[in-house]
């Protein structure tokens, strides 16, 4: 498995696409930067602590991918709840930054034990697609509905109680994930004002 990625890997400026998914990676060197053709970034499975701000001059920057069991470096048995919420915020504070300034329209953060959500996401009125399946969400918040141009929301594999925001506002959204959560409301409570 890869450990490090070489700051070198910028002689390869027709690169589009850069996955490296399930490696012991930790860091992205700031020099990927400057490869500006890259469209997509797959980091899956890697133990990422940190993202450079640098992404954010990579105007094609248009998926970023990333999701990790090992944001912090213990085992799990030894993890608090804070420590976790403590460090995925550090990453998601970063996800903020680079989300804003290249405009993406694809947003994964499944899989990350999340327990709420990271609203700046929601301020992201280019988002198309929206995953944040399989965290530990309770509740949808109101402002989801800022993202009128989304068409996929997956909200699949949580702990969601009930879904009462005000879903006619997602007009263009065509694919609806929420499987696998604990909603006890009937579908016409929960959609009931949508023709």
């Amino acid at each position: 498995q890869i450990t490090k990625l070489p700051g070198t890997i910028t002689v390869l400026q027709g690169l589009k696409s850069l996955s490296i998914n399930n490696n012991l990676i930790r860091t992205i060197p700031a020099e990927v930067e400057f490869m500006h053709r890259v469209e997509r970034i797959s980091l899956l499975g890697c133990p990422i602590e940190d993202l450079p701000l640098g992404l954010c001059h990579m105007t094609s920057l248009t998926e970023l991918r990333s999701y990790s069991h090992e944001l912090i470096p213990l085992p799990p048995a030894r993890i608090s709840t804070d420590e976790v919420i403590e460090k995925t915020f550090n990453l998601l504070d970063t996800f903020e930054h680079m989300i804003k300034a290249f405009e993406t329209r694809r947003l994964d953060l499944s899989d990350m034990e999340l327990s709420f959500f990271p609203n700046e996401a929601f301020q992201i009125s280019t988002l198309t697609e929206l995953n944040i399946g399989m965290n530990k969400f309770e509740g949808v918040p109101s402002v989801i509905g800022n993202l009128a141009n989304l068409q996929l929301l997956n909200l699949a594999f949580n702990y969601l109680l009930q879904v009462d925001f005000e879903w006619e506002k997602l007009t263009a959204l065509e694919r609806l994930l929420i499987n696998n959560n604990c909603i006890a409301e009937t579908l016409k409570a929960c959609f009931g004002g949508l023709h």
